[in-house]
């Protein structure tokens, strides 16, 4: 390890000495803007390989908040260059394809941490050297129509520098020299594959930067997509040939759950986009999807805070594309609703009461209920729009109908009738009897919730009832 932070050392002492040397040729704002990104990419280093160091949970949370931050600047990015209906199906066809490498990118997350840090010290010392020898001696452009500042001059340098990198630190992941040789140029080919992508989607909707979230680097996928790409690439390596330890559940778990959840949301977008389906009903779609992928919370992590963690950060994220006017496919509505953040809140407190009784049908049934029963009342309360309800407050005309409650009565009594067996020992004229006394409790509770917050309404009730038939039996 130390010969690795001596060749790091070494590279940003290069870096130093190749920033003046093209400062030299520059005014004074170029000057102070080149000195910034310098100063900021080495701020970059040390946070990704201390946080591979200090931890592989670090690790994976600071790329969770790189994704998310990076796909809200593909959201960004494509609302700035307008309504065109070409341009928002191209924004979601890229998302898919940035989810199946984020998804990839979870095995490499899995791999020893000498591997990821090996990886990560190669892709840096390809992009920085790229950089700097390609404004040095860089003059032939590579693809100038999609990154006109990618120069021979600069990939050649930079790979060797890079390969070079990957010789002199084999000891660090064990490889021969050619093993080493093999793996630094599958790692700059792919990083550099990464950097073309990025620019490419760049270029298709005008941008020359994700954002300008990183000072002097630009957005956050502008300084990581070589290394996702990279990453990526060697993780589906690791998974083919490495044999990747998976011995920690509780990275795997809740990386995988939340490519799952955005996977399910772009569902919905493509329901909505290519095949023109209301978004009333892609959200019903996206709303059954995540409610019953929840269920794979029961697989437990070590610690319940880590379900905390990804229902806030799953709550925020929608949260945020409602209030920026992205995922138009979910948040685009009739009816004025909070019920996408309020989701996770019902799932939390489902979970938890299940914790804390320990009885994993708490949250089995309450859950199932809300992800089947309650999309089912609101289709058919739009296929048959006679009969709304009063609302029970206000005394306005509630969007709930007589035939959505009376649907969601029915779904609510077959759930609970399958999954009562489970949870109580009960004669099956009981087990009747107490599935309909809690179906049409639940039914008025998501009958006189508005806004949304039948999401909160109906896992409360059926938790609550549930346990209050459990202590009576």
């Amino acid at each position: 390890m130390r010969d690795l932070f001596i060749l790091i050392g070494i590279l940003f002492v290069l870096g130093g000495i190749g920033t003046v040397l093209n400062n030299r040729k520059l005014d004074s704002t170029g000057r102070n803007g080149n000195w910034i990104k310098y100063i900021f990419y080495f701020i970059v280093v040390l946070t990704v390989i201390s946080s591979v160091l200090i931890d592989r949970k670090v690790f994976a949370g600071l790329f969770i908040i790189v994704s998310s931050v990076g796909v809200i600047e593909m959201m960004c990015i494509s609302k700035k260059s307008g309504p065109s209906e070409g341009r928002k199906k191209i924004l979601v066809l890229s998302m898919f394809a940035f989810n199946l490498i984020f998804s990839m990118f979870i095995a490499f997350v899995l791999l020893p941490e000498n591997v990821i840090i090996y990886t990560y010290t190669i892709v840096l010392t390809f992009d920085g050297g790229g950089q700097i020898f390609g404004r040095l001696f860089g003059k032939r452009k590579i693809t100038p129509k999609i990154s006109p500042n990618k120069t021979w001059g600069g990939f050649i340098y930079g790979s060797m520098l890079a390969v070079l990198s990957a010789f002199l630190l084999k000891d660090l992941v064990y490889y021969s020299w050619w093993q080493s040789l093999i793996f630094g140029v599958v790692v700059c080919l792919s990083a550099f594959i990464g950097d073309i992508l990025a620019s490419a989607f760049k270029r298709a909707f005008g941008a020359k930067d994700f954002s300008a979230i990183l000072p002097g680097q630009g957005g956050m996928f502008d300084r990581f997509d070589s290394f996702l790409f990279s990453g990526a690439v060697n993780g589906l390596f690791g998974i083919l040939y490495l044999s990747v330890n998976v011995y920690d559940k509780d990275v795997l778990l809740y990386m995988s759950l939340t490519s799952l959840f955005l996977f399910i949301l772009l569902v919905g977008e493509f329901l909505y986009l290519f095949l023109k389906l209301k978004a009333e009903f892609a959200r019903m779609v996206a709303h059954v999807l995540a409610g019953l992928s929840c269920l794979l919370l029961l697989y437990k992590f070590s610690s319940e805070y880590f379900v905390l963690a990804l229902c806030i950060q799953s709550a925020i994220f929608l949260y945020l594309t409602d209030k920026m006017g992205f995922l138009k496919s979910h948040h685009d509505v009739v009816r004025k609703t909070n019920g996408s953040p309020l989701f996770f809140v019902g799932i939390l407190l489902a979970y938890y009461t299940s914790v804390l009784y320990t009885d994993k049908w708490l949250f089995i049934l309450s859950l199932t209920i809300l992800s089947i029963s309650d999309p089912i009342a609101a289709f058919s309360g739009m296929r048959y729009k006679s009969g709304h309800w009063t609302n029970l407050f206000s005394g306005t005309k509630s969007p709930k109908t007589f035939i959505g409650s009376v649907a969601f009565f029915i779904t609510t009594f077959l759930i609970l009738h399958l999954g009562m067996s489970f949870f109580v020992n009960s004669s099956i004229l009981t087990n009747v009897l107490l599935s309909v006394g809690i179906a049409l409790a639940v039914t008025v509770a998501e009958t006189i919730s508005s806004a949304g917050y039948d999401n909160i309404s109906i896992p409360a009730t059926v938790v609550f009832l549930m346990l209050l038939a459990k202590h009576f039996i």
